[in-house]
């Protein structure tokens, strides 16, 4: 598992990641110490420590993900934090066991603890120079931050008035990341299945489909009884985190029918996770491809699977038109 921690300065992510190591065994390492070291030790280096931290962000970057594919690839655990993680970058890498959390402080937060922010600025590390940026500054750089993320669609943790407390919802994302369990379709799987599929169409799949296409697509009431049938004929995937739906999919032969996660857990690994189940499965009954049809929102997961667009094509629901693509992956 590899988790990065974003956020503006003052906000705990080395304590965070401290504490993380503590619990999990994880290392983690600090984007201020990559910085300095640069900075200190490569004479070729062509930023400064008193750079914006969005052009330090930019000449890290390539670091940074030089350091999640590597430890991906090797099956390591590790634990990446420091406000030079950019937001639009990272939703690239996440997924395939990485997780990124930002901390953000509330307007209101700031204003009644900035004090306390202070105080504690130096909690895990010493800092060599007084804080001098005004209570505004602070706040304009943190919602820039919320905008940011939900702009992008990344996880955020804002602190709105007890720190001790609502860090707590940090750790608890953390946790439940690393709880994915697998198993197969029951029919008391059903009504929470067909809740999921609304609510992942009608809010994942918005930015791509009108409201039109969207109630065609689920109008809220399933077929039960086809929908059992089917799920139960079809090798078909559930995924649950601490006793929750939250994502499920199933293949037929070498079809790959629904794929579904749960709007909530997006980009944490479980599509790729339930995928190479169903990948598997199709595998070991000596399939040679797969193919399922991706929705606009949905072709960028399979082809970063190595899925390939064979055919794009105009599907009628009730009286409107989805675009989707049939897409084909040897395996």
């Amino acid at each position: 598992m590899i988790i990065l921690i974003g956020g503006e300065s003052h906000t705990g992510k080395t304590l965070l990641a401290q504490r993380l190591l503590e619990k999990y065994h994880f290392p983690y390492t600090s984007l201020d110490h990559i910085k300095m070291g640069l900075i200190r030790g490569d004479k070729h280096c062509d930023f400064t420590a008193l750079d914006s931290d969005d052009v330090i962000a930019e000449k890290l970057w390539g670091i940074v993900k030089g350091m999640i594919q590597t430890c991906r690839e090797n099956k390591q655990n590790i634990i990446i934090e420091g406000c030079y993680l950019p937001v639009e970058r990272v939703k690239e890498v996440l997924g395939e066991e990485v997780i990124a959390c930002y901390l953000i402080f509330s307007k209101d937060y700031i204003r009644n603890h900035f004090d306390k922010v202070l105080e504690y600025e130096n909690v895990i590390e010493q800092r060599n120079y007084p804080e001098e940026r005004s209570i505004e500054t602070f706040i304009a750089e943190h919602q820039r931050l919320k905008a940011k993320c939900i702009a992008h669609r990344v996880k955020y943790i804002e602190i709105t008035d007890d720190y001790k407390s609502e860090i707590k919802a940090a750790y608890d994302y953390i946790e439940s990341s690393m709880k994915l369990e697998l198993r197969t379709y029951e029919e008391a799987d059903l009504t929470e299945i067909g809740q999921l599929f609304y609510d992942t169409v009608h809010t994942v799949n918005a930015k791509d489909y009108s409201k039109e296409a969207l109630d065609a697509w689920a109008s809220g009431n399933i077929d039960e009884v086809k929908w059992h049938q089917s799920l139960l004929s079809h090798y078909s995937i559930i995924a649950k985190l601490n006793d929750k739906i939250v994502g499920f999919g199933d293949v037929e032969g070498n079809y790959l029918d629904r794929l579904y996660v749960h709007k909530d857990y997006q980009n944490r690994g479980v599509g790729r996770a339930i995928t190479e189940r169903l990948e598997d499965y199709a595998k070991q009954n000596k399939e040679t491809t797969i193919t399922t049809y991706a929705s606009l929102t949905a072709r960028p997961f399979f082809e970063k699977r190595g899925y390939l667009i064979i055919e794009e094509q105009q599907v009628k629901r009730n009286d409107a038109l989805l675009k989707r693509f049939r897409m084909v992956k040897e395996l």
